[in-house]
Parts: C-alpha cells; sequence; structure tokens
C-alpha cells in the first residue's frame, strides 16, 4: 500500500509522461479533495493548497489515509500524468515549440509560466501555436494551476 501511496505523491508532485491529451470530468485537486475530505479536515485543514502541499500533506499521514482517499490520490496522479504529458507535447512536438524559443527562452518552466508568455504574445504567434493555445489553457485549468 505505501508504494501505492509513494507512486501517487510522485506523480502528482513531479508530473509523468503517458500522452493522452483527455479532459477530465472534475480538475485535479477537486480529485483529491473529494476523495480525501476526511483526512484533510482531520490533517491537513492548516495546509495551503497549491504547488503539491496538500499531496504532500496527505502523503505524510499514508498510514492514517483511508482507501478512497488513496484511490483519489492514484486518480488524481493518474490525470497529472496524462496532462503534463499532453502539455508537453504541446509545447515541444507541435508548433509552439519555435514561438516558445522566440518568445520565452528564459522563461523557466513550471507553474504556467511558459504559457503566459505564450499568452502574451499571442499575436505575433504562429496560426499553429495560437490554435493551441485553448487546449493548453483547458489542460492547465484541469491541472489547477490556471483559474
Amino acid at each position: 500500500m505505501k508504494l501505492l501511496y509513494g507512486a501517487a505523491f510522485a506523480a502528482i508532485v513531479f508530473g509523468g509522461s503517458v500522452v493522452t491529451g483527455q479532459a477530465y470530468a472534475q480538475s485535479i485537486p477537486a480529485t483529491l479533495l473529494n476523495g480525501c475530505k476526511k483526512e484533510i479536515n482531520t490533517h491537513c485543514k492548516s495546509v495551503t493548497p497549491g504547488e503539491g502541499r496538500m499531496a504532500a500533506c496527505l502523503y505524510s499521514y499514508n498510514d492514517k489515509i483511508s482507501v478512497d482517499c488513496a484511490f483519489a490520490m492514484y486518480d488524481a496522479s493518474e490525470q497529472w500524468e496524462q496532462t503534463m504529458a499532453a502539455l508537453r507535447h504541446i509545447a515541444r512536438k507541435s508548433a509552439c515549440r519555435s514561438d516558445i524559443a522566440q518568445y520565452c527562452k528564459g522563461v523557466p518552466p513550471g507553474g504556467g509560466r511558459i504559457y503566459e508568455c505564450i499568452r502574451k504574445n499571442k499575436a505575433t504567434l504562429t496560426d499553429g501555436c495560437r490554435a493551441a493555445l485553448p487546449k493548453a489553457e483547458q489542460l492547465l485549468k484541469s491541472a489547477g494551476i490556471l483559474r
């Protein structure tokens, strides 16, 4: 069981590499909040959500979380893996690759910074990259990176 928690935690915090681009009925943070409500209220209510802090708190209480919460962590990690893979595909393998190299060369990845850089330069982007922005925004929102 500890291996399941570890895999879920690592995937939530660090991302993964499965490519699907599939949209989800609920966001990744909502998956954790809904599946682990009891554990969050008991062990993590003082934690400020964001940047993997809630997942880290839940992981630190892995011996006290319910099976439902463990499955929610696993589901959230799967969603995270697929979302990050789809975003990497948009950034590296699509028409946005040249735009990112041109406009966002010094921007560190993470936290939606590359997306914001591209969005600020929307007027001068290639047509292919401009067309990919709505999908990137949807993925970032599902991951809880954009609101």
